[in-house]
């Protein structure tokens, strides 16, 4: 019985302290709660702000990124056609046409456009490719008869791969 009166003892005693600070509480004793005009004013400004800089930085972001990965396509694409002329797949020479908003990897010594061989692979439209338009790999040797450079553009920088004489791509 006696532990029982200290408990409710205790629980009053709580009780009128949380009446006392509700009492005092500005909040509650204006009959207002909530958040000012201002407050609102200055976490919307702060979260405008914060989304500004995220959404710039993320753009930039994914154009260097678009940027890095329109120039690895065109290596890789450089490397297949110089593999395949190596290899002597199919007895021919192979190559690679830039050509508007696609790359096409070809067989023989001149690019046919309608030749059922050719594989296609679409463009960034991020990236602006001038340069060599087309590169032949002989057959077996892999060497090319006329050497040249690919230039890659974003606006704000560029980047060039160069293909030697001996079939060499260089980036």
């Amino acid at each position: 019985m006696k532990s029982r009166k200290i408990s409710d003892e205790y629980s009053e005693i709580s009780r009128a302290r949380k009446i006392a600070v509700m009492k005092s509480s500005p909040a509650v004793t204006s009959g207002r709660c909530g958040f000012t005009l201002m407050e609102l004013v200055v976490t919307v400004c702060v979260m405008a702000i914060l989304f500004a800089a995220g959404a710039s930085i993320s753009s930039e972001s994914y154009r260097r990124h678009a940027f890095t990965t329109e120039r690895d396509k065109v290596i890789q694409l450089l490397f297949k056609a110089r593999a395949d002329a190596m290899g002597g797949v199919n007895g021919k020479a192979h190559g690679l046409r830039i050509a508007g908003s696609r790359y096409v990897i070809f067989e023989g010594d001149v690019f046919d456009p309608s030749a059922s061989e050719n594989i296609n692979f679409d463009k960034s439209g991020y990236v602006t490719v001038s340069g060599v338009s087309e590169i032949v790999f002989e057959s077996l040797s892999g060497s090319v008869e006329s050497p040249g450079e690919i230039f890659f553009s974003n606006g704000s920088e560029i980047k060039k791969v160069t293909i030697g004489d001996e079939g060499e791509i260089n980036w």
